[in-house]
C-alpha cells in the first residue's frame, strides 16, 4: 500500500526496503498536524484518499497518526553506527512529540556521557590487558623455578638437610665449634659458593649471617666472594633461581 499510494515514484527508482523506510517517514508527515504543511498537496491528497479507502482494514482511530514516531539517538564509533532508543524515566519510549522538548544542550550532554562511557570502557580494557600480561609473567617465572627445582632434586635435598642440621644445632654446640664463622678454602663452582653464603658448608655458619667481627677475621676472602654473592642475590630478587643465576654468569664469563 505504501509503495503504491505514498511513494510510487521512489518505489520505481529504489529497492523495496529503502522505499518503505522513506514511505513511512513521508506518511507520518502527511498526517502530522504541523509537518503536513511542507508536503506537496498532490502527495497529501493521494495518500489521505487512499487511506480513507482502506475501510475495515484501517484499525487506527480517527484523528490519530497511523505511523508512530519513536525518537532515537544516533552515534558512531569509527565506522560503526549505533542507534539507541530515547527512553523516559520509566524506560518507555518517549512519544513522537518528545524530540521538540530535547534541545541542543541536552543532546550535547547525552553525547558527552556516551563518549565518556566509551573512553572508560577503553581504559578498563587496557588495564585488564596489562594485568593479564603481568600475571602471565609471574606465572612464567614460577613455572621456570618449579622446573629447575624438579631437575635438581639432589641439590634440593642437600639444602634441606643443611637447613635441618643448622636448626638442630643448639647454642652450646655453636659455641663449642672451633671455626663457626670460617669460609671454605677453594669452592669449585658458583653453586657451591652460593650455598656457602646462603646455607653454609660443612656445618659452618652461612656467610650471610656473619657479624662485623666475623667478617673482619676473613676480610680479604669475604670481600672477594661478596662480588659474586651480590650479583647472584640481585638476579634471585629479579625472579631467577640461584641455579639459573649461576648458569647465566657461566654463559657470560665462562667456567673459569
Amino acid at each position: 500500500w505504501i509503495l503504491q499510494y505514498v511513494v510510487p515514484m521512489i518505489a520505481s527508482k529504489y529497492c523495496r526496503e529503502v522505499s518503505l523506510v522513506l514511505g513511512r517517514a513521508l506518511l507520518w508527515r502527511v498526517f502530522d498536524n504541523e509537518e503536513c504543511e511542507v508536503v506537496p498537496n498532490n502527495i497529501t491528497t493521494r495518500a489521505k484518499n487512499a487511506y480513507r479507502c482502506l475501510g475495515e482494514r484501517n484499525s487506527v482511530p480517527g484523528g490519530e497518526n497511523p505511523v508512530e514516531k519513536i525518537p532515537i539517538i544516533v552515534t558512531g564509533n569509527d565506522a560503526e553506527v549505533q542507534m539507541d532508543l530515547l527512553l523516559d524515566n520509566d524506560d518507555n519510549p518517549i512519544p513522537g512529540a518528545a524530540p521538540r522538548r530535547i534541545d541542543a544542550e541536552q543532546m550535547r550532554h547525552m553525547n558527552s556521557l556516551l563518549i565518556g562511557l566509551r573512553r572508560d570502557n577503553t581504559e578498563l580494557r587496557a588495564e585488564l590487558a596489562r594485568m593479564s600480561e603481568r600475571q602471565e609473567q609471574i606465572l612464567n617465572v614460577m613455572n621456570r623455578n618449579i622446573v629447575h627445582l624438579m631437575r635438581n632434586p639432589v641439590r634440593r635435598m642437600q639444602q634441606q638437610q643443611q637447613v635441618a642440621i643448622g636448626n638442630a644445632l643448639t647454642e652450646n654446640e655453636v659455641e663449642t665449634n672451633n671455626n663457626p664463622a670460617t669460609l671454605s678454602r677453594n669452592p669449585k663452582t658458583l653453586h657451591t659458593l652460593w650455598a656457602e653464603f646462603e646455607f653454609g658448608l660443612a656445618n659452618r655458619k652461612p656467610a650471610k649471617d656473619f657479624t662485623p667481627l666475623e667478617r673482619g677475621k676473613v676480610k680479604y676472602t669475604y670481600h672477594q666472594r661478596k662480588v659474586v654473592w651480590d650479583k647472584i642475590g640481585e638476579m634471585v630478587r629479579c625472579g631467577w633461581s640461584s641455579h639459573e643465576a649461576c648458569n647465566k654468569i657461566y654463559n657470560v664469563y665462562g667456567p673459569n
